[in-house]
Order: C-alpha cells, then sequence, then structure tokens
C-alpha cells in the first residue's frame, strides 16, 4: 500500500518481524506419557507447535522446529534460536501472550504488542497504534492460513 505522495505506507518503521505459533492437531499416541507431553489445554487435543515469523510483506522469514503442544509460546521463541537472528534496534511484533519483552530487551529490540483492554478505551494515539499492529499481524494470520490451507505441513515430522 502507498500513501498519497507515493511512497510504501508503513506498518511500524522499525518491525522486522511479526512471530505466532502455530499449533497442528496430531494422533493421539499410544503411550501416556507421549499424551501427556502433546496435550494441548487451549485445544483439549494433541498438537505439535511452531514458531513462525513473516516480515512486514507477509513472507515467512522463520520457522522453528516442531515442539510438543506442552510447551509454552515464550519457551519456544527462546530455545527454538530465533532470537540470534535479532539485531539492535529491531522490533518484533507479536500477540498479546508472548512474554518476551525482557528477552529482547537484553537484544537491544522492542516488542509491540496490542494493548489489553479490560473495559478501558483507549486514547486517540493507542488507537492507532493498536490498529497498526492489528493490521501488521494479519500478515502472520495469512500465513499460517496458508500453511494449513496447502498443507504445506502434512509429512510425518521428527519432534524436538
Amino acid at each position: 500500500m502507498k500513501t498519497k505522495d507515493g511512497k510504501p505506507k508503513e506498518i511500524i518503521k522499525d518491525v522486522r518481524v511479526i512471530i505466532d505459533c502455530v499449533e497442528l492437531r496430531c494422533e493421539t499416541p499410544s503411550l501416556p506419557a507421549d499424551q501427556k507431553q502433546l496435550y494441548s489445554a487451549y485445544y483439549n487435543n494433541n498438537t505439535y507447535k511452531l514458531l513462525l515469523g513473516c516480515t512486514p510483506n507477509g513472507y515467512i522469514c522463520f520457522s522453528s522446529a516442531f515442539w510438543s503442544g506442552s510447551v509454552s509460546d515464550n519457551n519456544i521463541v527462546k530455545k527454538s534460536g530465533f532470537l540470534e537472528y535479532l539485531l539492535p534496534g529491531d522490533a518484533v511484533i507479536a500477540d498479546k501472550g508472548f512474554g518476551i519483552r525482557g528477552d529482547l530487551a537484553l537484544k537491544g529490540c522492542k516488542l509491540h504488542i496490542p494493548p489489553k483492554l479490560k473495559g478501558k478505551t483507549l486514547k486517540p494515539r493507542a488507537s492507532t497504534k493498536a490498529r497498526r499492529i492489528s493490521n501488521a499481524r494479519i500478515r502472520i494470520e495469512r500465513a499460517i492460513r496458508r500453511l494449513k490451507t496447502f498443507r504445506i505441513l502434512a509429512r510425518v515430522q521428527q519432534l524436538t
């Protein structure tokens, strides 16, 4: 998209990557220990998880290995090697559930997440920023939908 003066429309200036975790349902393992490891309370099912990152243009630029469904999104970000690709001054857009602000600060990076609203209304400036973040997050949601629609991850995967 472009603005009226022909320049590209900026989502947020310093954004390097937009991240989210994807959960994919899998068959129930026969061993109870494996069932416990793969069980996701969010989906009430056995799942694998992976961390995806996409550029502000919508191209997938990072994919972690598969993790069991019981692992938190924050742990996947910390242990997947994602943080090693960031440079000081970069910014990451994530969902509200990602509590990685401190880890990013150690790398000299910023985290943009939508504000948590509990019966509050936003001031106009905060509302504009929240809208820009939400519009940017659509790109990762579309990338996830493409992975699922085109069954890109349908073959047998190794669990880390």
